[in-house]
């Protein structure tokens, strides 16, 4: 029987040229076990996630593969799955932000608040450094922790309602790092744009950004990217372009063969950045034999 769901799902993605269903994959909620009876790649449907999906959504705003196709490469044994991609680049240890929100608690802002979004920011911010300095950084920030979205679901690259809800939620830490005798931070001072006319909801991007992070973990890579990846990942770790995936994966290298982590958002290569050098020829790309 379990054979049966793993060949229907390799159905899918090879009949579809689309890797949608990998974002179903859940990181901390599917236990990385080689004697599982399920390869790293195949949903755990028998395990609930209470977080959001980054790609899993109608309104397709993601493309970090460019439309490039997965032509269909048979696979090497029956648990397997061969794909085409891209290495984008490597994730260290002190890469990694350890704060994670849990889906095991219902109260999420218990565990996402403002002191641990500052806390993140500390952490992993000043390694930032394929953004500039100020603004370029700060909206980098929140563009990760939000995955470039709005709270309805739509792209928040121009949406002037979402950018007042950041500058909203912004003076709320701001006056909460005064009434307790913390320096606040100087972000503010960054602020490119006067979206003062417009009113933001502190509270709904809050939501927003705890759901998002839930089990899941904010990441820098070596080039200096900014992500938010799979509660799972681990120094080592490859950040991947799969073809017909529109967003970047996590893999990890384990010698004959690679174990799938799961989706991840990386602010710069979420609009086909990382491929713009690819010669289009597939045959010139890496296979990863996932299982």
């Amino acid at each position: 029987m379990a054979q049966v769901y793993i060949d229907a799902v390799r159905y899918i993605i090879e009949s579809s040229n689309d890797l949608k269903v990998l974002s179903m994959v859940q990181g901390s909620k599917r236990a990385l076990d080689e004697n599982h009876f399920l390869p790293t790649w195949v949903p755990r449907l028998d395990q609930p996630y209470g977080g959001l999906h980054i790609e899993f959504n109608e309104n397709r705003i993601y493309k970090a593969s460019n439309r490039m196709l997965q032509p269909v490469i048979p696979q090497v044994e029956e648990n397997a799955l061969v794909l085409r991609g891209i290495r984008f680049d490597l994730i260290g240890v002190d890469r990694i932000d350890r704060s994670a929100v849990s889906s095991d608690d219902r109260e999420l802002y218990l565990q996402f608040n403002g002191q641990l979004f500052c806390d993140i920011w500390d952490s992993m911010g000043a390694k930032a450094h394929a953004y500039t300095e100020g603004w370029d950084r700060i909206s980098a920030f929140y563009m990760t922790m939000t995955v470039g979205k709005t709270v309805p679901r739509t792209s928040a690259s121009w949406d002037r309602t979402h950018w007042a809800s950041i500058s909203a939620y912004e003076k709320k830490l701001a006056h909460a790092a005064e009434a307790s005798g913390r320096e606040p931070s100087t972000r503010l001072q960054s602020w490119k744009e006067a979206i003062n006319d417009l009113e933001g909801d502190p509270e709904a991007l809050e939501y927003l950004m705890a759901s998002l992070c839930m089990n899941r973990r904010v990441f820098t890579t070596y080039k200096g990217y900014l992500g938010l990846g799979p509660c799972d990942m681990r120094a080592g770790d490859v950040v991947c372009i799969l073809f017909g995936g529109r967003v970047p994966y996590v893999l990890r290298d384990m010698g004959s063969h690679w174990q799938f982590i799961g989706e991840c958002y990386v602010h710069g290569i979420m609009k086909g950045e990382a491929v713009d050098d690819f010669d289009g020829n597939v045959s010139n790309a890496e296979i990863f034999e996932l299982r």
